[in-house]
C-alpha cells in the first residue's frame, strides 16, 4: 500500500517528537544533577568560608582571657563578696633591708701571664 506523503511526514514528525522528549529528559536530568552539585559546592564553600572567619579570630582577634559577660549560671570566682561577720584586717608590709651586691670585675692577665706556658727559644741570626 502506498502511502501518501501526509501520512509520511506525520510518522517522520512523530519520530521527532519522541527524540525531542527523550533529549528533553535527559537534559533535564543533567541539570538536575548540575544543580545538585552547585547546591554541595555552595554548602562546602559556606563551612569553609566559616573556617576562614573563625581561624583569623583566634589568629588575629583579642588576646584576652577576659569575658565580657559571664556564661548564664556560672558563679564569679574573684567577685565575692565577705560575710557581714567578718572585718578586713590590713596587714603591713615587713621592711627589710638587704645589702646590695656589687660585682667585681676578674683583672685582665697580662702578657706574661697568657704566654707563660709557651715554649721560647733564642735564635742568633748572622747578619753578614
Amino acid at each position: 500500500m502506498p502511502r501518501s506523503a501526509k501520512d509520511i511526514q506525520l510518522i517522520e514528525l512523530k519520530d521527532t517528537i519522541s527524540k525531542l522528549n527523550e533529549l528533553i529528559l535527559s537534559q533535564t536530568g543533567t541539570m538536575d544533577s548540575l544543580q545538585k552539585t552547585i547546591e554541595d559546592l555552595r554548602r562546602e564553600l559556606g563551612n569553609k568560608q566559616a573556617e576562614v572567619d573563625y581561624l583569623k579570630a583566634k589568629l588575629f582577634g583579642s588576646s584576652s582571657e577576659k569575658l565580657k559577660a559571664p556564661f548564664p549560671g556560672q558563679m564569679n570566682l574573684f567577685a565575692e563578696e565577705l560575710p557581714d561577720d567578718r572585718t578586713l584586717k590590713i596587714i603591713e608590709p615587713e621592711i627589710i633591708d638587704v645589702a646590695a651586691h656589687k660585682r667585681e670585675r676578674k683583672p685582665k692577665a697580662t702578657y706574661e701571664e697568657m704566654f707563660e706556658h709557651l715554649p721560647c727559644r733564642e735564635v742568633l741570626l748572622d747578619s753578614l
